[in-house]
């Protein structure tokens, strides 16, 4: 039993670890601009610029934050002049923020999707350069 509860520690301790280990991403920052899809602009959504901030793991949105959603875990692949990076789906969740991306040099590019608080899904492409 004691073994199994140890076990258990270092499984928990590599999960929350696991955001942490960003690489090459981490401690960046870049200005962004929030395109709508066709769709997510039929309902009169508007694109928007943005700040991205890549730190300890996690990815914050300085507008996102202003509608009051935190910071998310991300991980990324790659070197510094290219590399895949994402968040954890959020799948349906209310007031949440899924991401995902490429980074070329000084170039980000990705998707966006934001589940507002009353569960208007929005879908965004993202496009910008390091600050």
């Amino acid at each position: 039993m004691k073994m199994k509860h140890t076990l258990n520690m270092i499984a928990a301790a590599l999960l929350l670890t696991a955001g942490a280990s960003a690489g090459p991403l981490d401690g960046t920052a870049w200005t962004v601009k929030a395109v709508p899809t066709r769709q997510t602009a039929a309902k009169d959504v508007e694109r928007f610029e943005d700040e991205l901030t890549f730190a300890g793991g996690f990815l914050s949105s300085r507008e996102l934050k202003r509608a009051g959603i935190e910071a998310v875990a991300f991980t990324a692949d790659g070197t510094r002049d290219f590399l895949n990076w994402k968040t954890t789906p959020v799948l349906r969740e209310k007031n949440k923020a899924q991401w995902d991306g490429v980074v070329m040099g000084k170039n980000i590019k990705g998707n966006l999707k934001w589940v507002t608080r009353s569960g208007q899904v929005r879908y965004y492409y993202i496009n910008g350069q390091k600050r």
